[in-house]
């Protein structure tokens, strides 16, 4: 196929279509695309294929031919581009990529730019998927900075959109050609997330490139649908070799085993840092990993916090009994019995690191003491672990906290030869138990003194109800070997103080103590052993009564330990009880004196004054009186030379302590507001403030007026806020007043508070209605608030305040008319904007606003004049003639004013000549008033104004009327028409009234060429004047065409104008035939009037004679008698 380019490129379009799908017209079409100027042409006429819907596979059927021009290509994918087909785009650049040869010089394809394009398309198609794997096919010459980069988006794009895998792939690629690390950790993290073959793939990759990260990666992917094997499961059979478990190995492993040998090669997988724990391993390793990291969390918690424990347990997904000892022992039902605790400690110890054993130690000696431990299990455990407390130690605790000891397994816990204080330990837990008479065989001199009988609980001596609560009291003792129960502890306590027994009371009482549910029992308790033990034991009723303080704190606990510091003697205690009186003292009098007390012991015993500052200012905050101020004052003056501490314990003193009267708070305040406001710092002058402003509310007359400028100079909205506060209470001017408010308010919304601002000048407004100034500003901050109805009302009111300067009314009414008229009420709106109007203070809003107004009560000369006034903000002149036509309009018809009338639409005439209503006005004025001359000067600035051809014939063709119709210049008319028929030469209604004038003066040779003219231009004869088919008819008749002339004649006596002589013209054409006598009758027919009819009877009268027809000629005699009897 010759392509002749040369042609049009629509034939050529033509040509093609239904031919390019085939192979053979393809390869002959781009066989011929040598040159690029048919190249460009060749692309033209494909791209409006495809744009319009032609395509028809002429995309594929191209693009799969090697040797395309880059023209061609590049016009494809930006027609499909265009038409909205960014995937069909990309795969024309996908395609030609491919039919690229492998010599990538022999073609002009620009590989990076048609890789980088079709990838940015196929992104555009929601295909990253499709982009990567387009991308994974670059070379490293592709490579630059902008592919990388496009690389890098296409990554997570297609990661973010499911394409893992391929993401994956393309990082190992980009990786690979460029060796660059991070591509090469994205695809490690992808591919693992990925799974599966693509897992396998870059893991290979990674370890042929001796990346010692690859290998987790295989290990967990090659047993990814194993059950029996993670993660860990796969790391630690490459770590220790796969030949142990052969016997049951999932599938994968023979891959894992010849890995291994690739492992010995490699350096060691990185370990983590050492400084991170098992929580931030398990917050910032890999999915598998953490796992591992939450069980070793759990493992750290698990003696320290159990539910904290539980759920690192839980996030790691492992059951306890797969855990490590430590989890197990916390969490595994199984090992809550002792012998099979005592056996999994022991077995388990060695598993456990040095670190964490030391509970679990604890734990098993514990057991020890119950009796749950071999002599085995012991020697395991006294093999991993030294001993930070003998066994026996552990089982006193256990026995003070009522838990079961078995007493022969502590005894053979000592040994042959236990060391005389592991023996008094011994006798110590014995006696704890009650064995008494043991303890003295063990260590005599551990054996509990003599009973103190009292007179409450004193019997006889040997009589049977006190032998038989001794026995009662031992069998109830040993029965709470077995394990503590409230009920028994509470009768060894009542059968104790019935004997006497103030040991076993107190030892009762502790158990009690640890027995009890809630804390104010147990301080109870407590509470008691302290009183039980003061006398004998101060050291213990001192620890018993602090431990009572701290489980239930009150005014009884407090008062003990007042009582037992003061016999102790010793300092920290006194402080301590001190502080427990002071804060729990039920009387004020009691709180102050304790606080005071304690203040002075730390300020001279101690030493230090700033705590003893510190302290009385907490005990004033709970007990605000006066003498706690004052001491503090002086130790902040006399101890710490701090003048301004001094100063604020009198301001608070002067502010909050409850006993003082009035004339000792002024006392107190004006000196401290003097010092503070001297130091300086914005803190002090606030607090000086303050100060001042408390002194007035005290009476003093004269602190307002210092405390104003302070805050005013110095300080921000919230002191100043105060102190106008205080002003305003007092103040009785009106105007100051007003000023002061608006202040107040505006302080108010610098500090956010705007539901204030506008409360506090809403209620002034309704009180002060004098004050505009409020009122203006509150229609301000409506409007901020978008509240149009609330702002126009407070405009209104600003605006009808009697006696208001105009320069203050004008601005209020004009908001208030524009904001009222937005909301719909244009009756309160208008009278406003008449105001404003009037007053001098209008714009093209207000005025809208009073010529609406107006309008709606029919005041037609106030909107005249709005309308005048409007003027004078306009520059547009298309907008000054639109109102200056609203203006002619309101003077026509509404105030009969046709003098304004018409100077008004000379005015829009000016402005813009052409204007449509305008001229329509001129014309009717020229047709009432006979004033054809204005209308064609008029009509003439517009045909010279006007830039559209048809408007301006127009113009011309209605001016060549009146000249010719109205002021009788023909030749003018004639003159204006020609000038018409140049603009638009196809002009029907212009050539019929230049043919219809020149009939007129007398030019009637042009009168024929001109009609046939009208007739090509398609004009209709039948509407044509019946002068121009006579012309034309008798023309005909010369030029001896009988039959077209006898045409136009019988289309002349459809024109009353020309029937009579049309019908004169078609008689003589047949005269002296009969069918003369037929035109005859017909002519007769067409008129009425009887000087027609008598010309018309005396020619049928001659004709007839002429013809010989004797009656005829009577008849037609007799018809000429009735029209002329004489």
């Amino acid at each position: 196929m010759d392509l002749a380019l040369d042609r049009d490129i629509a034939s050529l379009r033509a040509t093609l279509v239904g031919l390019w799908p085939r192979a053979g017209v393809v390869r002959g079409v781009v066989g011929r695309l040598d040159t690029p100027l048919r190249a460009a042409a060749f692309a033209g006429v494909i791209r409006a294929a495809i744009v319009e819907g032609d395509d028809d596979g002429v995309s594929r059927a191209l693009t799969d031919q090697p040797g395309l021009p880059w023209t061609v290509v590049d016009a494809l994918a930006a027609a499909h581009e265009a038409a909205g087909q960014p995937r069909e785009a990309a795969q024309v650049l996908e395609r030609a990529l491919r039919a690229v040869g492998p010599d990538p010089a022999a073609s002009d394809l620009p590989r990076r730019e048609a890789l980088r394009r079709a990838s940015v398309l196929l992104q555009d198609a929601d295909a990253a998927g499709a982009a990567a794997r387009l991308l994974q096919g670059a070379r490293a010459e592709d490579l630059d900075d902008a592919t990388l980069r496009l690389a890098c988006d296409v990554i997570f794009a297609a990661a973010r959109g499911g394409a893992t895998g391929d993401a994956a792939l393309l990082a190992a690629r980009v990786a690979r050609l460029t060796g660059d690390d991070r591509f090469r950790v994205r695809a490690i993290g992808m591919a693992d997330a990925a799974g599966g073959d693509v897992a396998l793939h870059v893991g290979r990759w990674c370890l042929a490139a001796r990346d010692v990260r690859a290998l987790p990666l295989l290990a967990h992917h090659c047993l990814e649908q194993s059950p029996a094997q993670g993660f860990f499961g796969a790391w630690h059979a490459l770590r220790s070799g796969v030949q142990q478990f052969a016997p049951h190995a999932p599938p994968g492993f023979a891959t894992i085993a010849g890995w291994r040998e690739s492992l010995k090669r490699l350096p060691p997988a990185p370990a983590l840092s050492p400084h991170r724990s098992a929580l931030q391993r398990a917050r910032l390793n890999r999915r598998p990993s953490r796992a591992d990291a939450w069980a070793d969390h759990a493992a750290e918690l698990a003696f320290a916090d159990q539910t904290a424990a539980a759920r690192a347990l839980a996030r790691s997904g492992r059951s306890p009994s797969a855990c490590s000892l430590v989890v197990r022992l916390a969490f595994d039902a199984v090992l809550a019995a002792g012998p099979a605790r005592a056996r999994a400690i022991a077995d388990g110890l060695a598993s456990v690191p040095p670190s964490l054993r030391g509970p679990i130690v604890d734990e098993f000696d514990r057991l020890s003491a119950a009796g749950a431990t071999s002599a085995r299990q012991r020697r395991q455990v006294d093999a991993l672990a030294a001993r930070a407390r003998a066994v026996v130690d552990i089982a006193i605790d256990d026995a003070a906290l009522g838990r079961a000891v078995d007493v022969p397994a502590v005894l053979r816990s000592l040994g042959r030869r236990p060391p005389a204080s592991t023996r008094t330990a011994a006798a110590a837990l014995l006696a704890l138990l009650g064995l008494e008479p043991l303890a003295a065989a063990v260590m005599p001199t551990v054996s509990s003194p003599p009973p103190v009988t009292t007179p409450r609980t004193a019997r006889a001596p040997g009589t049977d109800g006190e032998i038989d609560d001794v026995v009662r009291l031992g069998r109830l003792r040993l029965a709470q070997l077995g394990g503590p129960r409230l009920d028994v502890e509470e009768e060894i306590l009542a059968i104790a103080e019935r004997l006497g027994r103030t040991t076993i009371v107190a030892q009762s009482l502790h158990h009690l103590a640890c027995l009890a549910p809630t804390p104010a029992e147990r301080a109870h308790h407590l509470l008691r052993r302290a009183e039980l033990l003061r006398q004998r034991q101060p050291e213990r009723s001192w620890r018993s009564a602090v431990a009572a303080h701290q489980l239930n704190p009150g005014e009884q606990s407090a008062r003990l330990l007042l009582v037992l510091a003061d016999v102790g003697g010793i300092a920290v205690r006194r402080e301590q009880a001190l502080a427990a009186w002071g804060a729990h003292a039920s009387a004020a009098d009691d709180r102050v004196a304790a606080a005071l007390e304690h203040a002075r012991i730390v300020a001279t015993d101690g030493a230090d004054p700033a705590r003893a500052v510190a302290l009385l200012r907490a005990a004033a905050r709970r007990t605000p009186r006066a003498a706690l101020f004052r001491e503090r004052s002086r130790l902040a003056r006399a101890a710490l030379n701090d003048e301004r501490a001094a100063a604020l314990a009198d301001l608070e003193a002067a502010a909050e302590a409850s006993d003082l009267d009035a004339a000792s708070r002024l006392q107190l305040l004006r000196p401290a507001a003097a010092v503070l406001a001297a130091h300086g710092d914005a803190e002090s002058v606030e607090r000086a403030v303050a100060a001042l402003c408390l002194a007035h509310e005290q009476g003093d007359a004269t602190a307002l007026a210092e405390a104003e400028p302070l805050a005013r100079s110095r300080l921000g909205p919230s002191a100043l806020a105060r102190v106008l506060d205080l002003r305003l209470r007092d103040i009785e001017d009106d105007l100051t007043r007003r000023g002061l408010t608006l202040e107040r308010a505006q302080l108010l919304r610098q500090l956010d508070d705007w539901s204030g601002a506008l409360a506090l000048l809403e209620a002034h407004a309704v009180a002060d209605e004098q004050d505009v100034d409020a009122r203006l500003q509150l229609g301000r901050w409506y409007l901020e608030d978008r509240r149009v109805l609330d702002a126009a009302l407070a405009y209104e009111s600003a605006a009808r305040v009697a006696g208001l300067a105009v320069e203050v009314c004008g601005p209020a009414a004009r908001e208030a008319a524009v904001l009222l008229a937005a909301v719909g009420a244009l009756d309160r709106a208008g009278p406003l904007a008449d105001l404003a109007v009037n007053v001098g203070f209008a714009d093209l809003q207000v005025i809208t606003v009073a010529e609406a107004w107006h309008r709606s009560r029919e005041n037609w000369i106030a909107v005249d004049e709005l309308l005048g006034r409007e003027l004078t903000f306009v520059d547009d002149p298309r907008r000054a003639a639109h109102i200056w036509m609203e203006r002619a309009v309101v003077r026509r018809e509404r105030t009969t004013d046709d003098a304004g009338a018409r100077k008004a639409l000379a005015r829009v005439l000016e402005l813009v000549p052409d204007h449509p209503r305008a001229l329509e006005m001129a014309r009717d004025d020229a047709r009432k008033t006979d004033t054809w001359d204005i209308l064609r000067a008029a009509l003439l600035r517009a045909s010279e104004t006007t830039t559209a051809r048809h408007a301006r014939a127009g113009l011309l063709r209605e001016i060549a009327v009146i000249d010719a119709d109205q002021l009788g210049d023909v030749r003018a008319a004639l003159a204006l028409v020609d000038r018409a028929l140049d603009l638009v030469p196809e002009d029907v209604d212009a050539m019929v009234a230049k043919a219809v004038w020149m009939v007129r003066v007398g030019q009637v040779d042009g009168v024929a060429a001109l009609m046939e003219q009208i007739e090509l231009a398609g004009g209709d004869a039948s509407r044509l004047p019946g002068q121009l088919h006579l012309v034309r008819g008798d023309a005909l008749v010369v030029a001896g065409d009988v039959v077209a002339a006898r045409i136009a004649f019988r289309r002349a006596v459809e024109d009353p104008e020309s029937a009579a002589k049309a019908w004169d013209r078609l008689i003589d054409m047949a005269w002296g035939t009969p069918e003369a006598l037929t035109l005859l009758a017909d002519a007769r027919r067409s008129t009425v009037e009887s000087a027609r009819h008598a010309e018309l009877s005396r020619k049928e009268l001659r004709l007839r004679t002429n013809l010989g027809d004797v009656d005829g000629a009577v008849a037609a005699a007799v018809t000429l008698l009735r029209h002329e009897p004489g």
